[in-house]
């Protein structure tokens, strides 16, 4: 006998349309396309996100629309991407913040230790070290930051 694979996560059959709405009660509900904007909380703040192709079902008749567990998960979906293209674009704004103060206080510093001011050369060249440190570990928190919300956001089975 072969072997059969049973599937983790289960094979969800979405019932035929047309659906009854629950609004006005006509047997009128069935899924299109149409864009969607709404906000969602994210670590205490609000962000907006779109999406622009959110297939949903929606009542011909009245238009309501009636969300289902496909429409949220392209919600989800989309959620994420945004989340990570501004994860993306901080830590680039970031980057450059950092390695950009980190080198104009090298610079200064071996300006002044040039010029034979050894205490003020050694000040500029410790906070260079200390914006490259801090860039080390804003990088490192941010990954944390990603990791938690995976985790949260794709629960193990």
């Amino acid at each position: 006998m072969p072997d059969q694979e049973i599937s983790a996560k289960p094979q969800q059959v979405e019932k035929p349309f047309p659906w009854r709405c629950p609004k006005c009660r006509q047997l009128t509900v069935s899924r299109v396309t149409m864009p969607y904007r709404c906000r969602r909380t994210h670590r205490g703040r609000v962000v907006t996100v779109d999406v622009p192709n959110l297939a949903v079902p929606c009542c011909s008749n009245c238009n309501e629309v009636v969300f289902d567990y496909a429409a949220d998960e392209q919600i989800q979906a989309a959620f994420r991407t945004q989340l990570d293209a501004s994860a993306k674009r901080t830590q680039t704004i970031i980057k450059y913040v950092f390695f950009g103060g980190a080198a104009f206080f090298f610079a200064l510093g071996l300006f002044f230790l040039i010029n034979g001011e050894s205490v003020i050369s050694l000040i500029l060249l410790l906070l260079a070290m200390w914006m490259l440190l801090a860039k080390v570990i804003t990088d490192v928190r941010m990954r944390i930051e990603r990791l938690e919300d995976q985790l949260l956001n794709h629960p193990s089975p």
